[in-house]
C-alpha cells in the first residue's frame, strides 16, 4: 500500500505553486517587453581590413556623435556596443521602433562611420519580424592610405611653397632688372650734368645742391661748377 502524503505538504506545494505563477505574471511584461520582435533590430556582419583580412577584437558601437546621431534612437540604446569575434564577425541587438523606418544609423567602426538604413517594411512593406534582421559587412581602409593622404597632403603643402617662392623671386628680378635699365637710361642721357667728385650724372637744376649736401661745396663754388659745364 502507497503511503499518503502528508497534508502540511500538499498545502506547501500549493502556495509555492501560486507564488511562482504570481511572480511570472508580474514579471512577465516587464521582461519580455524589450524582448517583442516589433522592438527589437538585430545587425550583424563581418569586419575586415582593407586586405579582405578579418578583423578580430574590433568595438562597434552606435555613432551618438551630435552630426550623426539619431537622437530618439541613441536614447533607447545607450551602452549596446558589439566587439568582433574570431571569426571578425558582430552582433547588434538594438531598440528599434516601427516609426524609425527609413532613418540612417551610423556604426562607429575604429574610428570610422558606416550609415545604415533601416528598412523595417521588407520587399513586400508588410512588417515582420524576418525585417528586422538586417546583414552589414564592413571593410576598413588601411593605415597605409591614411598615411599617404597626410604624405600627399604635406608634399602638396611643400610643393606650393616652392612655387610661391620661385614667383617671388621671379617677380623680384624683373623689378631689380627694371630699375637698372631705367638707371642705366638715365646716365647714358646727354642732357645730364656730370659731378666732379663721382660718377653721378645730374640734372642742372640738380647740380649745386648735389655738390653742396655730398661734397660740402659752398654755394658760390657749386654754382662756378655749375657755370663752368653749362658754358657753350
Amino acid at each position: 500500500m502507497k503511503p499518503s502524503t502528508p497534508s502540511y505538504l500538499n498545502g506547501n506545494k500549493l502556495l509555492l505553486t501560486a507564488l511562482i505563477s504570481l511572480a511570472l505574471c508580474l514579471a512577465s511584461p516587464v521582461a519580455t517587453a524589450e524582448h517583442e520582435w516589433d522592438h527589437r533590430y538585430t545587425l550583424t556582419g563581418i569586419v575586415t581590413d582593407a586586405n579582405g583580412e578579418i578583423a578580430t577584437d574590433i568595438p562597434v558601437f552606435l555613432d551618438c556623435s551630435p552630426e550623426n546621431a539619431n537622437q530618439e534612437i541613441c536614447g533607447h540604446n545607450e551602452g549596446r556596443n558589439s566587439t568582433t569575434d574570431n571569426n571578425g564577425s558582430y552582433l547588434l541587438i538594438l531598440h528599434i521602433h516601427i516609426t524609425d523606418h527609413g532613418s540612417v544609423i551610423y556604426l562607429l567602426v575604429d574610428n570610422k562611420t558606416f550609415p545604415h538604413v533601416l528598412d523595417l517594411g521588407g520587399d513586400d512593406g508588410e512588417a515582420e519580424e524576418g525585417d528586422r534582421m538586417a546583414t552589414m559587412d564592413i571593410t576598413l581602409p588601411s593605415q597605409q592610405q591614411k598615411s599617404m593622404s597626410i604624405g600627399t597632403i604635406v608634399i602638396g603643402a611643400s610643393i606650393g611653397l616652392v612655387l610661391i617662392l620661385a614667383i617671388m623671386m621671379a617677380i623680384n628680378f624683373i623689378k631689380s632688372d627694371t630699375a637698372t635699365t631705367k638707371d642705366k637710361s638715365f646716365q647714358n642721357r646727354t642732357d645730364l650734368l656730370s659731378c666732379p667728385k663721382c660718377d653721378t650724372k645730374l640734372k642742372d637744376t640738380n647740380l649745386i645742391n648735389h655738390l653742396m649736401k655730398r661734397h660740402f661745396y659752398s654755394e658760390a663754388n657749386a654754382a662756378e661748377e655749375l657755370k663752368n659745364q653749362t658754358l657753350p
